[in-house]
């Protein structure tokens, strides 16, 4: 996938950071004229990386690496511990460390003596997200299904079709990396879903996100990143088939 730096923050992310300059200004740590450019410098936040550059000089964790899971946990590629690259040293002992890179093929991580390293439940961290792949046929979820809070979906030259309109969410941004190649992906969303799509690449594909960008208080936003190659990306509310089918079934 990608760098978490270069994944869209949400609404949630950027009251986050906002909270936290405030708890600095209450501190000391920050002077109270640096706060306003601070407060507009994270409310006018894209990304993850311009997140982490409102906070980079408080002793925080980077909204980027809370992203993650990872914490603190140093580089220690080089650090003469013993460890191997990609380690580092929490707490005395030697911890997992990701580059924070988030790529949900990349190889397993292992800790020295060779065991592979736990990387949390599926669809809980950019690094491992819930992954859907069509190839040459067609992958579907419908009905009550647990979305997850981090999904790659790839087209290959098939199909790949969320209905979300049953679906169980407990996170108010979503992030959705989309690789298109040759197929679709469609992502069908309740009423008062939003999503934003402006960092997919359209290359020779097709975009086409029939919902608002913002969503209604309470609601999920799908922020989605990735390309579409020669694939097509629609993200839209039910049409009257689907809604009339869910009516019937909810009587």
């Amino acid at each position: 996938m990608t760098d978490p730096r270069d994944l869209r923050a949400g609404n949630a992310d950027r009251d986050a950071v906002v909270a936290s300059l405030h708890e600095a200004v209450a501190a000391g740590r920050l002077d109270p004229e640096e706060l306003g450019p601070r407060v507009d410098a994270a409310r006018s936040a894209r990304t993850f990386g311009d997140l982490d550059d409102v906070v980079a000089d408080l002793p925080i964790t980077p909204p980027s690496v809370s992203l993650t899971g990872q914490g603190a946990a140093g580089q220690g590629a080089t650090d003469g511990q013993g460890l191997v690259a990609g380690q580092g040293i929490v707490g005395g002992q030697s911890q997992p460390s990701d580059s924070l890179v988030s790529r949900a093929d990349a190889p397993v991580r292992r800790w020295p003596s060779g065991e592979p390293v736990d990387r949390g439940p599926i669809g809980e961290s950019p690094e491992n997200p819930l992954f859907i792949d069509a190839g040459w046929s067609s992958d579907k979820r419908q009905g009550d299904w647990v979305i997850p809070q981090f999904l790659r979906l790839r087209g290959g030259v098939g199909s790949v079709h969320l209905d979300c309109t049953e679906a169980i969410s407990s996170h108010n941004v979503i992030h959705v990396w989309v690789e298109g190649d040759l197929g679709s992906i469609t992502i069908v969303v309740p009423e008062g879903w939003a999503a934003d799509a402006e960092s997919v690449q359209k290359s020779l594909g097709s975009i086409y996100i029939k919902v608002p960008k913002e969503p209604t208080m309470g609601r999920p936003i799908l922020v989605i990143n990735g390309a579409m190659g020669m694939g097509s990306l629609t993200v839209r509310p039910p049409n009257w088939f689907e809604r009339r089918k869910l009516e019937k079934k909810l009587r």
